[in-house]
This record gives C-alpha cells, sequence and structure tokens, in this order.
C-alpha cells in the first residue's frame, strides 16, 4: 500500500509538470512514461489507483502544445499509440489513446516539419486501413474525431484527405471487411465535413478545403452509387438467400450521405460545391431502382430517395410555411 502511495506521489507531479509546463519540451517524454503505465497497470487490481491517476491525467492535462521537442521521438510514440489503439482492451482504453494521439499529432503538425507531419497523416490512414480491412481490429471513428476536434482548422487538411480515400475506397460494397465497417467509412467522411463551420469561420482562405470537401462529396456521392446497384442486384444475396447489404445499412448509408450534404449546403463557403451535384442517368437510374425495390425500400427509404433524386436542391434555403390566418 505504502509504495502505491508513492506511486500516486509521484504521479501528482506529473500532473502538476504537465498543467504547469505542458509546452515544455519534455512533456513529450512525460506523456510516454504516462502511456507505459496506464497499460501495464490496467490488469493489475493492486494498482488500480495508479491506473485510474495515470488515465486521468493523460485525459485532462495535454492542453498545452509542447516545442522543441525531439521529432524521431514523438512520431515513435506515436506509432506506438496507433499500434495499442488498433488492439485495445476496451472503449476507455481506446479514448484515452485517441485524446494521446491528437495531442501528439498536431504537436508535430504545429512544429511545421513537412516529413513529420507526412508521417502523421500515414499513421492515420494505416489505422483507417486497419480498421476497415481487419475484422479484430478495435479501431473506431471517434478515434479520429478526438484529433479532429483538438488541430487547428489550417491542420485538418491531412484527415480530410484520408477520410476522402477511405470513402472511396472502403464505402464500396465488399471493400471493408464487413458491412458495419463500411457504413463507417462514410461516417468517418461525415465527421470531417462536421468541421467545415469551423474551417470557414477560422480561415481566411478556404480553397484547399473547397478541392477537398468537393472531393470528399464527390467519392461519397459515387461509392453510394455502386452500393446502391449492388444492393438490389442479385449478387447482394447470399448462399442462404440472405441480404449482404440488407435496408438497415443502405438507410444508414443514405442517411449518412444527406446528411454530409446538408452540413456543406449551410457553410457559405462551400454551398456551391452542392449546388453543382447535378443527377447523371446513371445517379438516376440507381435512385429509383432502390426507390422500387421490395427487399429494401421502406417508408423512410423512399422518402429519402427524394432527397437523393437530386442533391443539388438540398442548397436551396426552406421556406417557411405561411402561418394560418387568425
Amino acid at each position: 500500500l505504502s509504495f502505491v502511495n508513492f506511486k500516486l506521489r509521484v504521479l501528482d507531479l506529473a500532473d502538476v509538470f504537465l498543467t504547469r509546463q505542458g509546452d515544455n519540451a519534455l512533456a513529450i517524454q512525460l506523456v510516454a512514461a504516462l502511456v507505459d503505465l496506464a497499460r501495464t497497470t490496467n490488469k493489475d487490481t493492486r494498482n488500480r489507483a495508479v491506473h485510474e491517476r495515470a488515465v486521468s491525467i493523460l485525459n485532462g492535462r495535454l492542453t498545452k502544445i509542447p516545442a522543441g521537442f525531439d521529432q524521431t521521438e514523438a512520431l515513435k510514440l506515436l506509432e506506438v499509440v496507433h499500434e495499442r489503439a488498433r488492439r485495445a482492451s476496451d472503449q476507455r482504453e481506446l479514448e484515452m489513446l485517441a485524446g494521446v494521439a491528437a495531442f501528439i499529432g498536431r504537436a508535430v503538425l504545429e512544429s511545421g516539419d513537412v516529413e513529420a507531419s507526412a508521417r502523421v497523416h500515414e499513421l492515420n490512414a494505416e489505422s483507417v486501413r486497419d480498421f476497415m480491412g481487419r475484422k479484430a481490429s478495435q479501431m473506431q471513428v471517434g478515434f479520429f474525431r478526438a484529433a479532429m476536434a483538438k488541430q487547428r482548422a489550417g491542420l485538418l487538411s491531412g484527415l480530410w484527405t484520408v477520410a476522402a480515400d477511405a470513402v472511396a475506397e472502403f464505402g464500396r460494397p465488399q471493400r471493408a471487411v464487413n458491412v458495419y465497417r463500411q457504413v463507417q467509412a462514410y461516417a468517418l467522411a461525415d465527421s470531417v465535413l462536421a468541421t467545415a463551420p469551423r474551417v470557414a469561420s477560422e480561415l481566411t482562405d478556404t480553397s484547399e478545403f473547397i478541392v477537398l470537401t468537393e472531393r470528399v462529396l464527390r467519392e461519397s456521392c459515387a461509392s453510394l452509387q455502386e452500393t446502391l446497384k449492388f444492393a438490389v442486384s442479385e449478387a447482394n444475396v447470399n448462399a442462404t438467400g440472405r441480404l449482404l447489404i440488407d435496408g438497415a445499412r443502405v438507410r444508414e448509408i443514405v442517411q449518412t450521405v444527406l446528411q454530409m450534404v446538408r452540413r456543406v449546403a449551410k457553410v457559405d463557403a462551400f454551398r456551391p460545391i452542392v449546388v453543382a451535384l447535378k443527377p447523371s442517368s446513371e445517379w438516376t437510374q440507381a435512385v429509383k431502382a432502390l426507390e422500387a425495390s421490395d427487399k429494401l425500400a421502406s417508408p423512410v427509404i423512399r422518402n429519402m430517395c427524394r432527397s437523393l433524386a437530386d442533391l443539388s436542391l438540398l442548397a436551396e434555403p426552406k421556406t417557411k410555411a405561411k402561418a394560418k390566418a387568425i
């Protein structure tokens, strides 16, 4: 018990250091030690208090961005964090690791080191591929949302690119390890577009993000179109007669894409992208096939198909109904 108390007193010092000197270059080394401590005490009932304290510090004290740290050391720690997150023991550990990854990733990106920044984006892409392609992966979209929340708007382009690549590859049928992961590819794309209002308000030059937004929507719509064609085809039925992509999953994907388009339409700088989303003949055919499908189309899906028919109309402001005369 006295040894546990000693560890807790040491952690108190770590807490004070990160609170008062979180921008010190040594903060990266301290975070690495805390991550290791949290992992080694995770299943140790005798050190439960130590584990809880270490996790609490990592969750609550990584608010300042260090400078002058060793880039190689920081990237090594970031690689370890991503690897552990892919095999996290539970949701609580994954959330803690997500916060640490967001902290280190921002510190590296803020440093302006081009090669190091490229490695941050590579690790994010690798973790997305692990989540989409390995059934046992413990990665979740929330891991990347933590980075989106902590990074400055100008640093978000890397995550937008990762999301565009993910929905382009894994948003299509039978590319992800299962249909749930396919749906999550759209959820990731939606998550990056949720930061569009912040991008528009914080940046004076949004040209890079206009291009990225157009790509995210284009890839999402292309993957959705292919998914709809697959869903209404005979290929969507397995050997036992069950649907590979059922109506519930189709509804999730369609709902997410519609939400993405509406998000973009609400931002003045990005609204012209939605206006340009004119339906092609292939798009119209896919939507009509879904609407006519007895296997997939529910009243909810048929209602969504009306919006899908011409996405550009979602850019038009809604007109309020006239008040009834008294």
